[in-house]
């Protein structure tokens, strides 16, 4: 016979000892305190994936010495090279916006004073990136609309590697 027993002392105590040591561990990540401050070389080490993603993708674009051209003359490998980037552009602005949005689940904290500047600046590059990467996907870029587009996007994703190779000297 299964039986439910009240709750007792020992339980609830146990329940109320387990809830303080989950209370304990708060919900920042990257060693960020409750108060949101992070060091520099904490907040660089968010950026610092973003920067390889957008790295990854360039390099693979210029490996296959993709162009405007190329998509415009049906380069399927090129037109599929050219939507990875556009996607790892739109992502990265996503995650430099998400790691200072306090509202966002991916939130880490607010830059520190030294970086603030810099990540200012990479948000916005980032920003401008991200809408060419959505422009080129939505476009379904039929053959001679591909050459402006593509110019925007590739452009705007060395501007973006640019700006987040900044964050090269804290990184290490």
């Amino acid at each position: 016979m299964n039986r439910i027993f009240p709750p007792t002392a020992s339980r609830i105590g146990a329940t109320l000892v387990a809830l303080g040591l989950l209370a304990g561990c708060s919900a920042t990540t990257n060693g960020a305190s409750s108060d949101d401050t992070l060091s520099v070389q904490q907040f660089a080490s968010e950026i610092a994936p973003i920067r390889l993603d957008v790295n990854e993708s360039l390099d693979r674009w210029k490996e296959r010495t993709c162009s405007s051209l190329a998509i415009a003359d049906g380069d399927v490998l090129c037109h599929g090279n050219a939507l990875i980037l556009g996607s790892a552009v739109q992502t990265a602005y996503i995650k430099l916006n998400t790691i200072t949005n306090t509202s966002a689940s991916g939130y880490v904290g607010q830059p520190p004073a030294e970086v603030s500047d810099l990540y200012q600046e990479t948000l916005k590059v980032a920003a401008k990136a991200h809408d060419s990467g959505k422009a080129f996907q939505e476009s379904g870029c039929e053959e001679k609309e591909c050459i402006g587009l593509t110019v925007d996007l590739i452009g705007d994703a060395e501007d973006l590697r640019g700006t987040l190779e900044k964050w090269a000297p804290y990184l290490s």
